[in-house]
């Protein structure tokens, strides 16, 4: 038998540290310089940066290695150079002009930006600009900003949403706390320069004050609503609907009056109906009885009867007596005398509130309609918020059903929607 070969025992492997940095296949600084001219200044850079940018690339040609970029501002044309090495953003310190500070030249700075980024179509450049807008924006005041978008907003292009959109956000968190911005000198003198700036200005005012106004207008109705005051009265005053029942109905009749003068109670005794019912307008002889009455004018019947002037001679002294019970106490007086019974009929200043029993018969003219005795007069805004159901559900009716509802409030007396 073979001896048994000895086992090898395993050689461990050892594991290479691994790469955590870029290895680009090719060095981007072996490829020729560009020169790109920013106002007075000069920037170098390889070509390979410049060829991700493909609106900077179409001006490189086999014999021209120079661009100018004349559109963009020298202030910030290290920031631009900057983001095409590195991708980030960075500015230059320098000593600030006179009566500006650092933050209003770094707002300017980033508006000038996002106008080079826009331009040139450099979408992440721009959106490092915006940040920077918004955040040193909110450390300036409304007329600051004005003056500094002024610069760029007529060269951005014609697609161009944010900026705008921008503006008016600031036009109106500025008019929420203060109203009378768009009425200050300053921010009249700001406009008028740049005509496309300033009609957009104007526009985005307009379009501020209408949506406020329309707030406003709503507001009161909206508030009235839900907690159920809604201003009937004011309604009713403005409406046409008012006018017709105002002209139907007069303003001395607030409460309409009953359609059924006969009671409904039951007979007290066998009588028949035909016998009882001349007493519904018979005088009622306890007048004082349940509360003290004004002199009623048959007390100074016997003068006028006896004189035969006419009885216009006497009219000077009803204002000096006291208010009679009712109109209808005329009736009795009047019947007797010569003279038209029109000429003694006072048309009354006010309304007045009813009788609660009728005093005489009805003349032949206009029978007179007797009035149930518990009836109680309410103010036509009292009524209304009474039957405020009849008008709750209006929008919910049918053309049959609207018709019906009118009819009804017609005659209650109340305003009719259109």
């Amino acid at each position: 038998m073979k001896a048994s070969e000895p086992e090898i025992p395993d050689v461990p492997v050892e594991e290479l540290p691994g790469i955590d940095y870029n290895q680009p296949s090719s060095s981007p600084y072996e490829m020729p310089i560009i020169t790109i001219t920013i106002g007075s200044k000069l920037y170098g850079i390889p070509e390979y940066y410049v060829r991700k940018i493909p609106r900077l690339s179409k001006n490189l040609s086999a014999w021209n290695s120079d661009i100018a970029l004349p559109d963009i501002h020298e202030d910030v044309g290290h920031t631009i150079i900057h983001f095409l090495y590195s991708g980030s953003y960075e500015t230059i310190i320098s000593p600030l002009d006179r009566g500006v500070d650092c933050i209003a030249r770094e707002y300017r700075r980033s508006v000038l930006v996002y106008e080079a980024a826009r331009a040139y179509d450099i979408p992440d450049l721009g959106a490092l600009a915006r940040k920077y807008i918004e955040h040193f924006g909110e450390a300036l005041s409304l007329f600051d900003i004005l003056r500094t978008v002024k610069e760029v907003f007529s060269k951005l292009p014609e697609d161009e949403s944010w900026l705008p959109l921008y503006v008016k956000q600031k036009l109106n968190h500025t008019f929420l706390f203060d109203e009378s911005t768009f009425t200050d000198d300053e921010f009249f003198g700001i406009l008028g320069e740049d005509r496309y700036f300033s009609n957009a200005v104007f526009k985005m005012t307009l379009d501020i004050y209408s949506t406020r106004l329309q707030f406003l207008e709503s507001e009161p109705t909206h508030q009235n609503s839900n907690s159920g005051n809604l201003d009937l009265e004011h309604t009713r005053s403005e409406s046409p609907a008012a006018k017709h029942d105002a002209e139907k109905y007069p303003p001395m009749y607030d409460a309409p009056v009953p359609e059924e003068p006969v009671s409904e109670e039951p007979f007290a005794d066998n009588s028949s109906p035909a016998e009882l019912y001349p007493d519904e307008y018979r005088p009622q002889p306890e007048p004082e009885a349940a509360s003290p009455q004004p002199l009623s004018v048959d007390d100074y019947a016997e003068e006028p009867v006896a004189e035969p002037c006419p009885v216009e001679d006497h009219v000077p002294e009803a204002p000096t007596a006291p208010v009679p019970g009712s109109v209808d106490d005329y009736s009795d007086e009047l019947a007797a005398e010569p003279c038209p019974v029109e000429d003694y009929v006072p048309e009354p200043s006010s309304p007045e509130p009813y009788p609660e029993h009728s005093q005489a018969e009805p003349t032949t003219e206009e029978p007179a309609s007797p009035l149930e005795p518990h009836v109680v007069r309410m103010s036509t805004s009292a009524n209304m918020m009474a039957n405020i159901s009849l008008y709750n559900d209006w929008e919910k009716l049918s053309k049959k059903g609207k018709v019906k509802r009118r009819r009804k409030l017609r005659m209650m007396g109340l305003p009719v929607p259109k």
